[in-house]
């Protein structure tokens, strides 16, 4: 932090995988999803319009479905 109050913040390499898979259960379509948020587990903080730093979420998990009906 310096006299006017800016802070300069180390990047932070981020990847997210996805995938993506939509077939049938009967006659209703539905569609699944799977991502892997910040695959290589980095810490840090993302600068945000406002100026507020916010953290970098640890790896995550995330399994959606979708169904049609």
């Amino acid at each position: 932090l310096d006299s006017e109050s800016d802070a300069e913040v180390p990047a932070v390499p981020f990847s997210t995988l996805g995938l993506r898979y939509s077939g049938a259960i009967g006659s209703m379509p539905i569609t699944l999803r799977g991502q892997l948020v910040n695959v290589v587990d980095h810490r840090g903080y993302w600068p945000t319009p406002s100026g507020l730093l916010v953290a970098v979420p640890a790896r995550t998990f995330r399994l959606l479905a979708t169904a049609s009906f």
